[in-house]
């Protein structure tokens, strides 16, 4: 698991090549609030994050489109 603000994670996603991207990115140093992005190699995701008393996740497929990774 790579512990990396996860905002710079995604920033810095479209440097790395596409069969690097995969891989489990957490959210930190964000007090009360815990994060996670998981790219699977099969192109799927899961994120999920939680601050206070509201969580939010979700579930799809993501590709790369030129230096951006789209989630759908």
């Amino acid at each position: 698991m790579r512990f990396i603000p996860l905002a710079l994670a995604l920033l810095s996603a479209p440097a790395l090549a596409t069969a690097e991207l995969p891989g489990t990115y957490a959210l930190s140093g964000v007090a009360d609030a815990g994060g996670e992005l998981r790219l699977d190699a099969d192109g799927t995701y899961s994120w999920s994050i939680s601050t206070n008393s509201v969580n939010r996740s979700s579930t799809g497929r993501w590709t790369r489109s030129g230096s951006e990774v789209v989630l759908t």
